[in-house]
């Protein structure tokens, strides 16, 4: 039987929402599990808004190119369970899907208005590109870099070796703004 450009359409569609309702829900859990400590695990302190990103020293697919407009709305329970911060969220990946991220993240205050930290995080991004940290067949792959923070300005840097030998990354930024 051929298949309709719809019927296609139809099939990505929902392999992509059984995806998505997994990264929620593994989320929510991630979520649930480090915060049992905390009596108030759903009062974010901050959201950040992430922009834009910029790929450096880093080639897309091929017939493919990366989109460097990347909002996102990313909640962060700061200094918590281990003295980390809890990120969970949302935003427009380099390939324009739709990625779930979590993450957690150790900052350093260096004044009154800047900070600096690193951060791991698990972020859903299912067929999309070749990326080196993707776990197994599960469509997640593992980000890692820095973080640093300017008042309500930040800037993650995520590097990447290319071929064992070359350095690449992305730098991301945008905005955020404290909830309490």
């Amino acid at each position: 039987m051929i298949k309709t450009k719809k019927d296609k359409i139809y099939k990505q569609f929902g392999r992509t929402l059984r995806y998505q309702s997994k990264s929620i829900l593994t989320i929510l859990l991630l979520i649930f599990a480090f915060e049992t400590v905390n009596a108030s695990p759903f009062k974010p302190d901050r959201v950040y808004i992430s922009m834009a990103s910029k790929h450096v020293n880093l080639t897309p697919d091929p017939g493919t190119e990366y989109n460097e407009i990347n909002p996102g709305l990313i909640l962060s329970w700061n200094n918590r369970k281990y003295g980390l911060n809890y990120w969970s969220g949302v935003f427009q990946n380099s390939f324009s899907s739709i990625s779930p991220f979590a993450a957690a993240a150790k900052m350093w205050p260096l004044g009154s208005d800047i900070k600096l930290g690193v951060f791991g995080s698990i972020v859903g991004y299912y067929g999309n590109g070749s990326i080196s940290t993707k776990i197994g067949n599960s469509g997640y792959v593992f980000l890692g870099g820095f973080q640093f923070e300017y008042r309500n300005i930040f800037i993650q840097i995520q590097p990447t070796l290319i071929n064992n030998k070359d350095l690449g990354g992305v730098f991301i930024t945008g905005v955020s703004l404290p909830l309490k």
